[in-house]
């Protein structure tokens, strides 16, 4: 058996939205991923795929070190933990998605009117056509809409957010502009998040100061069993909270932990998916470069 097919909770998808779960037996992440689509689909019905990888040699070979995963539609949208207001939100970008899908068939029919014109002047609306994009594309600003699947990676300036931290105070991500940034998408809900918090916190003992800053931003729901969490284990690294999952939207989040290194432009140079030891002397010596670097830009 390949699939197991489970109905749409007594509704029809919205725009058929097909959502599988790849897993393996035995696999408590995947345990806690399928109850977290399962409560998901009380509010947004949708068909809902339980792969078994393990049956599956092709799944299993290009998902094997990722599990679980989750496809919407076909297309990866999580890996290793799931949040269920990421996943609540990423659901409701894939109507709007299929929305626009229609729009934009309905949009080629009503081009047939181009058959319209005489043959000359098709060929002259359609090399204007191919002038304005290439405009278009040398003169936009090198930071593409939030709908780009490309966006935000390597290269690109990282989106700017406003996030509550602990106490209440609203904190953006260019109040750090000039520094170098450490960007930490987290929850206590992730074993591998936790896994690499002792690091983050020596990451923080070791560099905070005025060119380098540790920002983590907790996707939890709870912010209650958040501070305990952080105060069982002795955390004092700057905390945001954001407990609308629109981080995972902006920053188009696989899985956590997943981490951006910004420079002090706010420029993303670096990321990273997973847990891994930020108090590493390799590590510790990378981002020193890049501090460095931050100290020339600001004295030259």
């Amino acid at each position: 058996m390949k699939g197991e097919t489970t109905g749409n909770g007594g509704g029809k998808a919205p725009e058929k939205i097909e959502v599988e779960l790849l897993s393996r037996p035995g696999c408590t992440l995947c345990h806690e991923a399928k109850a977290v689509l399962s409560r998901v689909r009380r509010r947004y019905p949708f068909t809902m795929i339980e792969r078994n990888i393990e049956e599956d040699p092709d799944l299993l070979h290009r998902y094997g070190e990722e599990i679980p995963v989750v496809l919407i539609d076909g297309r990866k949208a999580f890996k290793f933990n799931v949040s269920e207001a990421a996943l609540r939100r990423r659901l409701e970008a894939t109507v709007r998605f299929g929305e626009r899908r229609a729009r934009s068939h309905r949009t080629i029919e009503k081009g047939k009117a181009m058959k319209r014109f005489p043959p000359a002047l098709q060929w002259t609306l359609i090399v204007l056509g191919l002038v304005l994009i290439v405009l278009i594309a040398n003169f936009t600003p090198k930071e593409p809409g939030l709908d780009s699947e490309t966006y935000p990676k390597v290269g690109y300036k990282a989106p700017e957010f406003r996030f509550p931290d602990l106490s209440g105070k609203i904190v953006r991500l260019s109040d750090f502009r000039g520094s170098v940034v450490v960007l930490n998408f987290f929850a206590t809900w992730c074993p591998p998040c936790k896994e690499e918090m002792p690091s983050l916190q020596k990451l923080h003992d070791t560099l905070d100061g005025e060119h380098f800053k540790l920002i983590v931003v907790s996707e939890d729901n709870d912010k209650g069993a958040l501070e305990r969490y952080l105060a069982q284990h002795g955390f004092r690294m700057n905390v945001l909270l954001d407990q609308t999952g629109l981080a995972h939207t902006l920053y188009q989040i696989t899985g956590y932990p997943e981490t951006f290194i910004l420079d002090a432009s706010g420029t993303i140079v670096e990321k990273y998916i997973g847990p891994r030891d930020w108090a590493a002397p390799e590590v510790l010596e990378r981002l020193r470069q890049w501090i460095a670097k931050a100290k020339g830009d600001e004295s030259g």
